[in-house]
């Protein structure tokens, strides 16, 4: 009975994969990054209320714009069974809270925007058929 459960349960996950993207995103002090894909939606931020604070706020809750894109690397791996595709890339992004999260960005006194120029690195992988 144990070689049958075998059978049907783990030998179909030998090759099991899961394809995977994210986003990682800094300016050159480090005091704001994001993070976006499947496992993390998020902007963190370093501000002044006395004293240093560091708040984190669901990139749900903001309408972003990246403009000035310019790619800096590109490198794209293709093999039987597995694609990557990795890019490094750098602009200006600008973060406002959306008009459903008007207090998001509370923090930051009248202005609530954040605006700077980050560095990214973008990465996706899956499942790639094989070359014929």
């Amino acid at each position: 009975m144990k070689h049958l459960f075998a059978i049907f349960f783990l030998l179909p996950f030998h090759s099991a994969f899961a394809s995977y993207f994210a986003t990682h995103c800094t300016n050159a002090y480090q005091s704001i990054s994001y993070e976006s894909g499947q496992i993390k939606n998020e902007l963190s931020f370093k501000y002044y209320d006395g004293e240093e604070k560091t708040a984190k706020v669901s990139l749900f809750q903001l309408d972003m714009i990246f403009s000035d894109k310019v790619i800096l690397k590109e490198e794209k791996i293709h093999q039987c069974g597995f694609f990557q595709l990795t890019t490094v890339y750098a602009g200006k992004v600008t973060f406002t809270p959306k008009s459903d999260y008007p207090d998001t960005l509370d923090m930051l006194g009248n202005d609530k925007k954040i605006s700077t120029e980050v560095i990214c690195q973008y990465v996706i992988n899956s499942r790639a058929p094989c070359p014929e």
